[in-house]
């Protein structure tokens, strides 16, 4: 859409996408790619390893790549 919603559209499937991982991953992606925290500050809020931080990043990652594989170009 050339009017500026396919941007909005875009997000809702990023919301709905990130409502679908599990929770700690949730946490760790929107934490890290939205708000900015980097892997140390997300351990330390998390009470986990930066190694336990990453691995979530990776697999969160991972999954938003698949189920937002039709909207990437």
């Amino acid at each position: 859409l050339e009017d500026g919603r396919a941007g909005v559209h875009h997000g809702a499937r990023f919301e709905q996408a990130l409502a679908q991982l599990p929770a700690r991953q949730r946490f760790v992606v929107w934490a890290y790619e939205v708000d900015g925290f980097d892997t140390r500050e997300i351990a330390e809020t998390t009470g986990t390893s930066q190694a336990t931080v990453r691995w979530h990043l990776h697999a969160g990652r991972k999954a938003l790549r698949v189920a937002l594989a039709d909207v990437r170009r």
